[in-house]
């Protein structure tokens, strides 16, 4: 009797997929880059499906594989065990629903490896299924989600942050940690195991809070820094080694660095956030200078606008820059409590001193009056819309490029400096925030936009402030529109 190999192997590898976790991997998902930090997770995950580790802390950069992982293993530890009630949660709805697509769609592949587990006929709901003729199945829910009447054998807390904003936010931080504890964690089982996963966002984080607390002693924790920091990393790697070179390299994690800052990127790519310290900008940052602007450089203004002159109002700034694609050099600073007609006509006698390219205002307050009365001016007026960060969160998002060197004050200082620095230093305790807002809302322009990209006419790049102005002809400007 012929013996048929191919059936033999095939049998093979379902069996050794219902045994380990790697082999499901690639059995269910044969095109998953099985790097050596992928399979390093994937070991310490099947350690929690056989309850070895009961309690895990799983901390890796943004977009490294996390997230199947963990969708990978809910599916398997239903596969080994259909009675098991798995729970996950994410930041929001959305994403709790897409999990748990993942996980069903794994359960319905024709590569499933348990034959006698399957979904019920009936769970169709988007965000849960159960198993037909088991008691086992699935919730996915978002932070806030109640959980009344289910219970949990498996807990897999996935990304329950949304943002750097959400992280810095007292009052989002508090509400999270009321929920895990008030809700999440109070619907194990016996025995049950749980994960927690995410990016690390700040130095008190949801992680930080459970590292912490009561029972910390009961978690163990693999972090996988983006870059390696030589002894004790648990992949063995050299200094300064990349996770996974196909992600990102060593040059593209350095230039992050550079771009969000040593702090920001210890956070998120090293996941060994440090405290805030109590200022945003380092003294040491403003000694980066120039002696000469590139000829060949373009000039622009942020404008921070405040209509008022007593003298506990805010002031009014113009923050004159100038870049090469390079560098950010800050040329000048003009800055007082001005009346609406004062203003105008500052900014009419700062333009024919530099005649700027474009004039980047904020479309909100004050700022939306100097765009709709000079809407038809000469003037090459720019309307940036508002975000919703916090001026906390925006400056911190601009303080590696000061910190790497990349925006320039003037050698020997200039009459404005003094007060520019002193403000930043103070920030966000001081009175005053005005020319902190025009230096990052200019670094923003510099961050934001392809300058290495440019011709005669201006710069050309993906952000539509650069783009969307079409300069009239270089004629004097009439003062009267201005006063």
């Amino acid at each position: 009797m012929a013996i048929d190999r191919a059936a033999l192997r095939k049998a093979a590898r379902e069996e050794l997929a219902r045994r380990d976790l790697v082999a499901f991997t690639q059995h269910v998902m044969p095109g998953y880059d099985m790097a050596p930090h992928a399979k390093l997770v994937l070991d310490v995950l099947a350690r929690v499906e056989s309850g070895e580790v009961k309690r895990l802390v799983l901390s890796q950069p943004p977009q490294t594989g996390k997230s199947t992982a963990l969708q990978l293993l809910a599916a398997f530890a239903l596969g080994r065990d259909p009675s098991r009630r798995v729970v996950t949660a994410s930041y929001g709805e959305e994403l709790a629903v897409r999990n748990s697509r993942v996980i069903r769609e794994l359960i319905k592949g024709p590569d499933w490896p348990f034959p006698d587990v399957a979904l019920a006929a009936d769970s169709r709901a988007a965000d849960r299924f159960a198993l037909a003729g088991h008691r086992g199945g699935l919730l996915s829910v978002g932070v806030g989600s109640g959980l009344t009447g289910f219970s949990a054998d498996l807990l897999i807390l996935d990304d329950l942050v949304a943002s750097y904003a959400a992280a810095k936010s007292p009052k989002e931080r508090e509400a999270l940690e009321a929920w895990l504890t008030t809700v999440a964690l109070t619907r194990l089982q016996k025995d049950a195991v749980v994960v927690l996963a995410g990016t690390r966002w700040a130095f008190n984080d949801v992680m930080a809070s459970v590292l912490d607390g009561e029972g910390a002693d009961k978690w163990t924790v693999l972090n996988l820094p983006a870059l390696s920091e030589g002894d004790g990393d648990p992949l063995g790697r050299p200094e300064g080694e990349s996770l996974w070179p196909a992600w990102k390299s060593e040059s593209d994690l350095h230039e992050l660095q550079v771009r969000l800052g040593s702090q920001r990127f210890a956070s998120l790519y090293q996941g060994k956030p440090v405290p805030d310290g109590g200022a945003t900008f380092q003294g040491e940052w403003f000694s980066h200078t120039y002696d000469r602007i590139p000829s060949d450089a373009t000039t622009f203004f942020t404008l921070d606008t405040a209509l008022a002159t007593s003298v506990s109002a805010n002031y009014s700034v113009i923050l004159v820059a100038a870049t090469d694609g390079k560098f950010l050099y800050v040329r000048d600073v003009w800055r007082g409590r001005f009346d609406y007609p004062t203003l105008k006509a500052r900014l009419l006698e700062c333009y024919s001193v530099y005649t700027p390219s474009r004039i980047f205002v904020e479309a909100a307050s004050s700022g939306v009056s100097i765009l709709q009365e000079l809407r038809n001016s000469a003037l090459p007026l720019v309307a940036i819309k508002p975000g919703h960060e916090s001026k906390e969160v925006r400056a911190e998002s601009v303080c590696g490029w000061l910190e790497a060197g990349k925006v320039l004050f003037p050698v020997g200082g200039a009459p404005w400096l003094a007060s520019l620095v002193d403000e930043c230093m103070r920030f966000p305790a001081g009175a005053q925030d005005d020319q902190v807002d025009c230096l990052v809302n200019a670094i923003q322009r510099l961050r934001d936009t392809d300058l290495q990209s440019r011709r005669p006419g201006g710069w050309v790049g993906p952000m539509s402030a650069f783009t969307a102005f079409r300069p009239r002809s270089r004629t004097t400007l009439n003062p009267n529109i201005l006063v």
